[in-house]
């Protein structure tokens, strides 16, 4: 995603939950035998994120500043972007999105919904149905059934933005500094190998730094073995 040009609040808004930036996001799945599951995602955004937005509203017209802030700490739009890039996704129904805001000043919007096949995981990473984004990145998820053993991956793989400068760079490490996207999820069978941050019983935990995934075009790879 490029970020040179200013975006509408909401659109880069969104785009910035499809890909962690500017925030946490944590992924609780489950994941039953034959591939479908459930999962529970909560989307962190700090105050600093929204100073940023505010800041650069102001910098273009002051007289927004006021209405840009309340429209921030409205949900009402954002949830309703959440709603429109789930409902109807085939294999997906959606149980619940909400939203609040934190004492801090950060927002927190929480989403569950089941998928009848692990491949709909990458439809929360925003891909349209080709499974394609419009930078050219790509989100994969496969749930591999070979009999006795079951071969699990999940990879985002971004392409390289040009359009970056040095001080672009220092800009967004600094804004992301600390935030993390995490999976958190509960296989049906033993594990036998993965990748993962650690595991414990049939879950695996992945925290990925934000900052080297939107900017370094490191690919976000989860793999894990099941034994049945």
């Amino acid at each position: 995603m490029k970020l040179k040009y200013f975006l509408p609040f909401f659109a880069f808004l969104l785009i910035a939950v499809s890909f962690g930036g500017c925030l946490d996001v944590n992924r609780k799945i489950t994941i039953k035998p034959d591939g479908s599951g459930m999962e529970l995602q909560q989307i962190k955004i700090d105050r600093s994120f929204y100073d940023m937005i505010i800041m650069m509203v102001s910098a273009m017209d002051t007289t927004k500043s006021v209405s840009i802030r309340d429209s921030l700490y409205d949900h009402t739009e954002m949830i309703g972007k959440i709603q429109a890039n789930l409902s109807g996704r085939e294999g997906i129904v959606l149980k619940k999105v909400d939203g609040r805001t934190e004492p801090d000043s950060s927002n927190v919007y929480t989403l569950e919904y089941t998928f009848d096949d692990v491949k709909r995981l990458s439809y929360t990473t925003n891909v349209n149905p080709d499974n394609q984004l419009s930078s050219g990145s790509r989100t994969e998820s496969k749930w591999t059934d070979n009999g006795k053993e079951v071969l699990f991956s999940f990879i985002y793989i971004s392409e390289p933005d040009p359009s970056k400068n040095e001080q672009q760079q220092f800009g967004l490490e600094e804004l992301f500094k600390g935030k993390n996207m995490t999976f958190d999820i509960e296989f049906p069978y033993d594990i036998v190998s993965s990748n993962a941050t650690s595991v414990n019983g049939r879950n695996a935990l992945w925290v990925f730094p934000v900052y080297d995934i939107y900017m370094n075009s490191a690919k976000l790879n989860l793999e894990a073995k099941l034994k049945k």
